[in-house]
């Protein structure tokens, strides 16, 4: 190889090339020495873009003019200290929109992220994506993980999301440095049953005199009055509705007594049941009056309902004639009688209500 051809210029890329020409230099010029040789010894670091290397043989030296070095050491590599949040998105056939949750830089305990729960997710299939973002909002490491949420209970996920390690261009692929690891919860949404409708319990009138009112018989707390009546079939006394209004500008505390009857028709013993009502009103009304607990009443048996004050006065509406027949009107007054009066008309205004359907009347 001539000495001209040595001086040429001419541009090469890669180390062995380097090696190749440091070679020449040995065998050819006369001013060449191993000190000279030293300036490209046997280890060079990968390089990428074009090295311009020339020989320079004036002053005996080797000259190397690097282009593109500089890009050529230069790579991206992503690390755990890169990371500044965290995103997960969850996708599925049953969830109407991706639920996302972002986990900041500051809530990191690297490798690990801090544990993270989806709540009120639904039962079926999911897709989950991890994704790492450095502090320009570049992803340098993703994972998408497919799983099923469990009916009624929880389904924890391992992630480990590998960082990216993208080399510059025409440099060899470096190793992934570090992994994000978490352990992602998904809680399966429990359905919120639907409220058992309460069904309104079915009300029959089993009885009832509801003529035009033709006045009104008082009573208070020394005199009662009431109604006598007799059922075909067997009913579950629920509630009395009574045509009253309070004497005297006062409230007045009424007591409602059920009572059986003797072989005359008057009340007889301890009353079944009892309750109170408060009448106020000034002419007459419907005066609903309910019973803690319903009261079975057999049929083609005689009953009373009778009424008396705890405190103050009332009237109770009555109809002319013998407009009820399974009945008679009662009235009592100590300090005219010590006995029940029963006469067949007029009839006092009541509805009596059963839960259970009666027989005709």
């Amino acid at each position: 190889m001539s000495q001209q051809s040595r001086s040429n210029g001419r541009a090469f890329s890669g180390f062995a090339v380097i090696a190749l020409i440091v070679a020449g230099c040995t065998g050819g010029h006369p001013g060449a020495t191993s000190a000279n040789n030293m300036f490209v010894n046997s280890t060079m670091p990968a390089m990428a873009g074009s090295l311009d290397l020339t020989r320079k043989w004036s002053t005996g030296r080797m000259s190397v003019s690097l282009k593109g070095l500089r890009q050529g050491l230069m790579r991206t590599q992503a690390t755990l200290n890169d990371i500044s949040y965290v995103t997960l998105t969850l996708s599925g056939p049953n969830l109407p929109t991706p639920m996302t949750k972002t986990v900041l830089s500051a809530d990191l305990v690297l490798p690990t992220l801090t544990a993270v729960t989806f709540d009120n997710v639904p039962e079926g299939p999911v897709t989950l994506v991890v994704t790492a973002y450095d502090t320009t909002g570049k992803p340098i490491g993703s994972q998408t993980i497919s799983a099923a949420v469990t009916a009624g209970a929880d389904t924890p996920v391992p992630v480990a999301v590998q960082l990216d390690a993208t080399p510059a261009p025409g440099t060899p692929s470096p190793s992934p440095v570090g992994s994000l690891t978490a352990t992602v919860t998904f809680s399966e949404q429990t359905p919120v049953p639907s409220p058992t409708p309460t069904p309104t319990p079915q009300v029959f009138v089993a009885a009832a005199q509801e003529e035009p009112v033709d006045g009104g018989t008082p009573f208070s707390t020394t005199a009662r009055v009431g109604e006598s009546f007799m059922l075909y079939g067997d009913i579950t006394l629920t509630k009395l509705d009574l045509m009253l209004k309070a004497e005297g500008g006062l409230d007045a505390n009424v007591t409602v007594s059920l009572y059986a009857t003797d072989k005359t028709g008057s009340p007889t013993g301890s009353p079944i049941c009892q309750a109170s009502v408060t009448v106020a009103n000034p002419a007459f009304a419907w005066t609903p009056v309910t019973f803690a607990t319903p009261v079975a009443v057999v049929g083609n048996t005689t009953y009373a309902w009778v009424l008396d004050c705890a405190s103050g006065a009332a009237s109770a509406a009555f109809s002319n004639g013998d407009v009820y027949g399974d009945g008679a009107n009662l009235t009592f007054d100590a300090a005219v009688s010590p006995t029940w009066t029963s006469v067949m008309a007029p009839d006092f205004s009541f509805r009596l209500y059963s839960s259970t359907r009666p027989a005709a009347y």
